[in-house]
């Protein structure tokens, strides 16, 4: 299993999947021992709306691109909003339609940039 390998990159700060086609959300369970994580490239792939639900994996996530992806419609945000450090989120090049907070209040306080 792909964690398991993963288990010696504790320390890995930055991982770039660029433009590989990845749709399945699995390949991100995989890596879920990359708990010191800042930056996550995951732009140009095949990935949908489902993937926030695996990014709590990655609690120390400062920076997300998920550019040019099959994200669409209206996107619940829920679990990014759980990713307290983010301070940078590229969802452009998507066809989203719009945000939903059913978190209350709970806002992100870390993004500096959308």
């Amino acid at each position: 299993m792909m964690s398991k390998k993963c288990g010696g990159l504790t320390n890995l700060r930055q991982l770039w999947f660029e433009g590989y086609g990845i749709s399945d959300i699995n390949t991100l369970s995989a890596l879920g021992g990359l708990r010191n994580l800042e930056k996550l490239i995951l732009n140009n792939n095949n990935f949908n709306s489902s993937i926030f639900s695996s990014l709590k994996i990655f609690p120390s996530l400062k920076h997300l691109n998920l550019a040019a992806n099959e994200i669409n419609g209206n996107i619940e945000m829920n679990d990014i909003i759980d990713l307290s450090n983010l301070e940078y989120l590229d969802l452009s090049h998507n066809n989203i339609e719009s945000f939903a907070n059913t978190k209350g209040n709970k806002r992100m306080s870390s993004l500096r940039n959308l």
